[in-house]
This record gives structure tokens, sequence and C-alpha cells, in this order.
């Protein structure tokens, strides 16, 4: 406000020259004090001054405060952490001292477990008892005479050793029913040594049927049989393909008439003929199939078979009748 010319920068973004008599001027750049009076620092001038001098007082001890606050606060999580693991694991030998101190006093109280604790089974009796037999998939009876058989990967199987000699001897397979591994003459060697230490009537009867490693030199004896097990699975599996296109008809056929003239014309007739061959040579095998039959009529329990016409239940009379023996194929 004298005559003396001053440059005053008013606000952000607002630069002013202020001159004698109140004009006012532009063309002062932004962040820039140019004055006259002595004694009178520009903006500028006082951000270099500062980057020259450094950080304020008191920065560098505040930074290293910072650091030492986290070094104390990691070193503190990290302690708790390793103190719950030790907590973990003093609970899990405690648990282990109590469990191995209740099976040495036989499952009495804690008082009682320095008691000698119980013999342990002998190897033999620990893989026969509760082991199914391969053969017949049903546990082996107590007292029965067994064998085991070590497989090429190093697995142990326990077989009864009266269901594996019949097994030899009724089907002439000499592999294992399980993983179709030849039994190599060692083995079947160790199964006669095994038969012929075998006391009292079971023991008889094991050496009546013969030897299995003769039986296995000489196939000849069991070509009648193989044929015959090769028939009836042909047999079978025809059958089995009747059955499929009667649950056709029964699923797509929307026509009534034409379903029943196919069924009683085509299908019934031939299924008939095939089954009556099955049960003429094995009549347990036979109803094993007209089982499996009958339950794929139908269709699983969640997933029924769609009767579109009616049809399912005709089929389904169909087959109880030649599993009794009431319709054959001279019946059509």
């Amino acid at each position: 406000r004298g005559p003396a010319a001053r440059v005053v920068l008013a606000a952000v973004g607002q630069e002013s020259i202020t001159a004698p008599g109140g004009q006012l001027g532009r063309g002062v750049e932004r962040g820039c004090h140019v004055s006259q009076r002595p004694g009178l620092v520009t903006r500028a001038q006082t951000k270099q001054e500062a980057a020259e001098d450094g950080p304020p007082w008191g920065a560098e001890d505040q930074g290293a405060g910072h650091e030492a606050e986290a070094a104390r606060v990691g070193s503190a999580k990290q302690t708790k952490a390793e103190k719950k693991k030790a907590e973990k694991k003093k609970a899990r030998r405690k648990a282990r001292a109590e469990a191995e101190a209740a099976a040495g006093s036989g499952g009495g109280s804690s008082s009682k477990a320095g008691a000698k604790r119980k013999p342990a089974p002998a190897p033999a009796e620990v893989e026969s008892q509760g082991a199914l037999d391969p053969v017949m998939l049903l546990p082996i009876p107590l007292g029965a005479a067994t064998w085991v058989f070590e497989r090429p990967n190093g697995t142990r199987v326990t077989y009864d050793l009266e269901t594996l000699v019949e097994y030899f001897h009724k089907t002439g397979d000499f592999s294992e029913p399980e993983t179709r591994v030849p039994f190599p003459e060692c083995a079947l060697k160790s199964v006669d040594a095994a038969c012929a230490t075998v006391p009292g009537t079971l023991g008889e009867r094991l050496r009546a049927k013969g030897s299995v490693l003769e039986a296995k030199q000489n196939p000849a004896r069991f070509k009648d049989r193989h044929f015959r097990r090769d028939a009836l699975s042909g047999l079978e599996r025809c059958a089995g393909e009747v059955v499929a296109e009667m649950c056709e008809v029964v699923e797509l056929e929307e026509d009534l008439e034409a379903g029943q003239l196919r069924l009683c014309l085509e299908l019934f007739p031939l299924f008939a003929d095939l089954f009556n061959q099955i049960d003429a040579e094995d009549n347990q095998y036979a109803a094993m199939c007209m089982e499996h039959f009958t339950s794929f009529v139908r269709g699983p329990p969640n997933r029924r078979t769609v009767d579109r016409c009616g049809l399912l239940d005709v089929v389904l009379l169909f087959l109880s009748q030649i599993e009794g023996g009431r319709a054959s194929h001279f019946s059509f």
C-alpha cells in the first residue's frame, strides 16, 4: 500500500503484481515471489534450502523407533507361536502315554499301568484273523487250514486251503481269482506240501483230490470243463442281448399291439430257448442269470424303467414263469 512496488502471490493458481497506484499486472510464474523489499524470501528459495539442509530434526530417531517397535512385535508373535506348538506337543505326548498305560493295564484303571502286557499274536495268526477268502469272498473260519501266497509286488494274501484246492480242481484255472496272476509251479508245490501236513479228516479229503501241480501239468483233463464254461458264458451273453431288446420295447414302443406281437412272436421264444439250455447244464448258474436279468428289466432304484404301454409287467411275468419252469419255448 505504499509507493514502493511489491509483488504478492495471493493464492494457489492466482498470481498478481501490485504496482503503484493499485494497478494489477500478469506475468509472474506460479509458485514464485518477486519482491523489491529487502528481506523477503521467495517460496522456491525456501524449498531449495530445506532440501539442502536434509530431513527435519528427529526424523531419523523416529524411523529407528518404528523399526525397533516392529522387531519387538515380531519377536512376541514368534514366541507365542512357539509356546503354542510346545503345548500341542506336550498334549500329544500325554495322550500317547495314557493310551499306552491303558493298553498295558488291559483296559483297567490307570493304577495298573505297570501291569504286564498281553503277548502279541504270532504273524500267521494276525494274517488269518478276520481275513476274507479270495475264492469264496467270506471270512476264513477259525481253525481252518490256511496258505499264504506272496504276490510279485510283495502283497501277502491268505487263502483257505480247502477252498483253494477245490477251486483248482473244479475250474482248471491255476491263476489268482482276484488279480489273474498265474501261480508259479513253486507255489503249487507249496500248496501240495501244505495239504500233506494237514491232520485229521480235512487232510484226508485234501490228499484224496490229488496234487494240484500234476493237475496243472495235465491240461487235457480240463478240456471238456473249459468248453462247457465257455458255452455257458456264450449262452448268457445271447440271452442278455434278448433281455436288452425287451427293455427297448418296453421303453420306446408306443403301439401296444405292435409291442405285444414282437414280444410274443420274436423275443419270448428266443429267450426261453437260450435260458432252458443254461438251466439244463447248471441250475445254480441259471438262477443267478435270471436274478440279474430281472433286476436289469426293472432298472436301478433311482431310475426305474419307463413303461410306456404297460408291457413291463408282461415281461416280468414271463421271466418269473420261465424261472419257475411253467413256460418253455414250446409254449410259443
